[in-house]
């Protein structure tokens, strides 16, 4: 695990330094890097935050991670999960202020455990897809983009049941693996750009 948090920091840090200057959308200083934050995933109380490079007047890439780990003591009841996603976006204004629309291509991998009074599901998780989203200007250099994803989800999970006699989990259900067409991305972000 560690490794791959190396890699993606290195790699990070290179686009950062490649990224060329472009327009900001209202000022004259030049856009390189954006902050994100997705505001659905707090619904669930799983903070996340985001890192947009922009590379070329028409060409961004987007990096995010959500970690989201909380239960009740009872353990009955227990949403968790973390994942670590990115996406390459065009955009379709030629003008390098990043607004309107814009089409990327998306992939998300993570794991989660979720149990809400029924039998529990824990497992990991990859989504791949295409996105379709939309950019305003609040104010200055802060932005709201909205957007979805529909593609390819794969999730290989565990089924399992709490017992609270013994106060103990029993696995039901190994191995299952579940690939299906699906809804890939949702999102409503706020940006900050740099």
């Amino acid at each position: 695990m560690k490794k791959k948090q190396i890699l993606i920091t290195a790699a990070l840090a290179a686009l950062l330094c490649l990224a060329p200057r472009v327009q900001a959308q209202d000022d004259r200083r030049p856009v390189r890097v954006a902050l994100t934050t997705n505001t659905l995933p707090y619904a669930l109380l799983a903070p996340n935050l985001g890192v947009e490079v922009f590379v070329s007047p028409r060409l961004s890439l987007a990096l995010d991670g959500v970690y989201g780990w909380w239960g009740y003591p009872d353990g009955n009841t227990i949403i968790e999960n973390w994942s670590i996603g990115g996406e390459a976006r065009y955009w379709l204004r030629p003008d390098g202020r990043y607004l309107g629309h814009h089409l990327g291509l998306g992939i998300r991998s993570g794991q989660y455990d979720v149990a809400w009074n029924d039998p529990g599901r824990r497992g990991q998780f990859t989504l791949a897809g295409i996105n379709y989203g939309h950019t305003w200007v609040l104010r200055r250099r802060w932005t709201v983009d909205a957007g979805l994803g529909l593609g390819y989800v794969r999730a290989k999970y565990d089924k399992y049941q709490w017992h609270p006699h013994t106060r103990c989990y029993e696995r039901l259900a190994a191995g299952r693996v579940k690939n299906t067409f699906g809804l890939t991305d949702l999102h409503v972000s706020i940006s900050y750009r740099f």
